[in-house]
């Protein structure tokens, strides 16, 4: 979980600039 972290703030990141309000309550649903 560790080494996942930078990953996803990084896809985070990259999604947010291009697609932004679709991946963001990906990541959410699938943290929980």
């Amino acid at each position: 979980p560790t080494s996942f972290a930078p990953v996803i703030e990084t896809s985070k990141d990259i999604v947010e600039k291009s697609v932004g309000q679709y991946h963001v309550p990906v990541i959410v649903a699938d943290g929980q």
